[in-house]
């Protein structure tokens, strides 16, 4: 029974879905409620890679506060990152694949 709930609380949470359009950079995960983080492209001050974002410091899900410790991160896995300056003061950090490319379409 026990692994049986820790499956249904933990597999939705095995995919991040960053999508960036002209106006924002969306970041969504699903679990029992769907998460969803929306930034204005404006909001964005800074976008750059971070090669690898060992899990065993973030653990895995969303970690932090960016309105209590002025940085956050969206951990589903070891591996590279897109890390977000905001002009707030606050970072936000995602696991992604190819974060190079994200970063390259936030600064066209």
């Amino acid at each position: 029974m026990v692994l049986l709930l820790v499956c249904l609380v933990v597999l939705p949470f095995r995919r991040i879905d960053v999508r960036i359009d002209r106006r924002e950079l969306r970041v969504t995960y699903a679990g029992p409620i769907r998460f969803r983080h929306v930034l204005a492209r404006d909001e964005i001050e800074s976008a750059s890679v971070v090669e690898d974002l060992p899990a065993w410091k973030w653990g895995w899900g969303y970690r932090g506060s960016r309105r209590l410790m002025k940085k956050a991160a969206v951990v589903i896995r070891r591996g590279p990152a897109i890390a977000l300056a905001l002009t707030d003061g606050t970072t936000l950090l995602v696991t992604v694949d190819r974060p190079e490319g994200a970063v390259a379409a936030l600064e066209d």
